[in-house]
């Protein structure tokens, strides 16, 4: 029976390849389809707490020239100005930010000040030892941080590093009091389908006066850049935009988050709406030609059939040939994508790290897609094994 289907799919090489493509293509789809859903899905439960409270984000609008002249002038006054916006900030507002940098000393880990308050807000858990409290300040010697899971397997619990930090340009001495759930991360305020990942960070407490008497360029625009404030009062959340205006800072704009998600997701969803109707042309277009082709195969070769059948070969064994080589069709069809997601299982979605826990494998994007791959192929595969059975149907009786 091998022997007549391999005849039949030479006879019909262009239906082959077509197929083969056409399968290829939907999977393509089905990646980048999966991919975006199983993003975007994370990325917004992770902002959950701040679409469902008035939560402004700041968007520095400036112009790179401004950026350029701010970033020039070194004079106290400047400095003063950025002081007293924090000020403002903290008398007015509840609020949260984070500065990140890359670590100096770590190649690819990234170092974090955030405030304290955000961990609960971005749902940022501790696996081991604690949070940040006031009892780790007592030890004015050094600074208490949370390290990634990744990051700890150097430096666990009550561990101490020096590294430079990046508000003052001064080393500083660290010592570890916690360490984050695995795949902990901090999700982007505009791009739900983004986040950073925390596997390879260190968070250092944002200490406001400390960060005040450091006060520079390139730290404060961050720090505005990644402002989230709490308020019902948009008089103020105004004032304090004109206020960076009349200081001659930056042109900031705050936006209420759940404008910036809706925003996206508006968008989001007319990507899904175009990559789902490619998907299901693509399975409609797969599904005919495999139904043609095996239509196609049990007609012409129907001959061939009852006398392999009269030689003693069953029915279920025929039906099997056939399912098996279309079920192989789909194999091949599907292994350069399923290649490319075992390679690229090899890092982290975003920031390129090496998975190192089961934790790790379990909820990585590309597991997921693979996952669903595996289901369409499941679906489509039952769906050959009912084209055969139906097609059956029609020359059963010749076959006994």
């Amino acid at each position: 029976m091998n022997d007549i289907i391999s005849v039949f799919l030479k006879k019909h090489l262009s239906q082959l390849i077509i197929l083969i493509v056409t399968v290829f293509f939907m999977n393509i789809v089905l990646f980048v389809t999966s991919f975006d859903v199983i993003q975007v899905g994370s990325g917004y439960q992770n902002l959950s707490k701040l679409t469902k409270s008035t939560a402004y984000i700041g968007n520095n609008e400036s112009s790179d020239s401004l950026r350029e002249k701010i970033g020039n002038d070194k004079t106290s006054k400047t400095k003063d100005s950025m002081v007293s916006i924090i000020d403002q900030v903290n008398k007015n507002f509840k609020s949260v930010s984070q500065i990140q940098f890359d670590s100096p000393k770590f190649n690819g880990s990234t170092q974090i000040t955030i405030s304290p308050n955000a961990l609960s807000l971005f749902n940022i858990a501790v696996k081991e030892g604690k949070y940040f409290t006031n009892k780790h300040y007592s030890n004015k010697n050094s600074v208490p941080v949370l390290v990634g899971s990744h990051f700890a397997k150097k430096y666990r619990i009550d561990k101490t590093f020096t590294d430079m930090d990046q508000i003052s340009g001064k080393q500083r001495h660290y010592h570890v009091v916690g360490i984050l759930q695995d795949n902990a991360r901090i999700p982007s305020f505009y791009n739900v389908n983004d986040y950073t990942s925390l596997n390879d960070s260190y968070l250092v407490p944002l200490q406001i006066n400390y960060f005040k008497q450091n006060i520079a360029y390139d730290n404060f625009d961050l720090y505005l850049q990644n402002l989230i404030i709490f308020t019902n009062k948009t008089q103020k959340i105004n004032h304090l935009e004109q206020s960076l205006i009349n200081k001659h800072l930056y042109k900031v704009k705050f936006n209420i988050e759940q404008k910036n998600v809706e925003e996206y997701l508006h968008y989001f969803k007319q990507k899904l709406i175009i990559e789902l109707t490619a998907l299901l042309i693509c399975f409609i277009v797969c599904m005919l030609i495999i139904r043609r082709m095996i239509h196609s195969l049990l007609k012409e070769e129907q001959k061939n059939i009852t006398t392999i059948f009269i030689l003693g070969q069953s029915v279920s064994d025929i039906q099997r040939s056939i399912k098996n080589c279309f079920g192989t069709i789909l194999v091949i069809a599907n292994t350069p994508i399923i290649l490319f997601e075992l390679y690229k299982l090899q890092y982290s979605p975003v920031v390129g790290t090496p998975i190192e826990s089961w934790s790790d494998v379990v909820t990585n994007v590309y597991i997921q897609c693979i996952m669903v791959l595996i289901v369409m192929m499941a679906i489509m595969y039952l769906l050959i094994y009912m084209i055969v059975m139906k097609n059956f149907k029609k020359i059963n009786s010749n076959l006994k």
